[in-house]
């Protein structure tokens, strides 16, 4: 008898496992990666956004924001924001708390607060 309720246990335990905790789809952080000829640019976004590549750039659109990262430059919105070193292999960018920083193999590059109406 007690090894048939712990075969129960076990499988109504198995069954939560597999089925989670409820609740349905969950939406969170957004982590893209792409690489543009022997560099690494990665996106951290907590709101809606994308990465893609475009010619030897790499760009990322948060809402009306656009950041073009360039082989020796930063570009966002048109406007320079800050070199990068041509050696870099690894661009991070990131938005969390509606801050957007750049940094080129774990050095900062440049960062901006992005308003909320331009990321939505």
């Amino acid at each position: 008898m007690s090894l048939r309720i712990f075969q129960l246990a076990a499988i109504g335990f198995l069954a939560c496992c597999l089925a989670g905790c409820g609740g349905g789809p969950t939406s969170g952080p957004k982590q893209s990666t792409v690489m543009v000829g022997d560099r690494m640019v990665n996106s951290f976004l907590d709101v809606p956004g994308e990465l893609k590549q475009e010619g030897d750039s790499a760009v990322v659109t948060i809402g009306a924001v656009k950041v073009q990262i360039e082989k020796e430059r930063v570009v966002i919105d048109g406007n320079d924001s800050g070199p990068i070193p041509a050696t870099a292999r690894r661009i991070d960018v990131t938005v969390v708390d509606n801050m957007l920083t750049v940094n080129a193999d774990e050095a900062p590059v440049c960062a901006k607060s992005i308003k909320a109406k331009e990321t939505k």
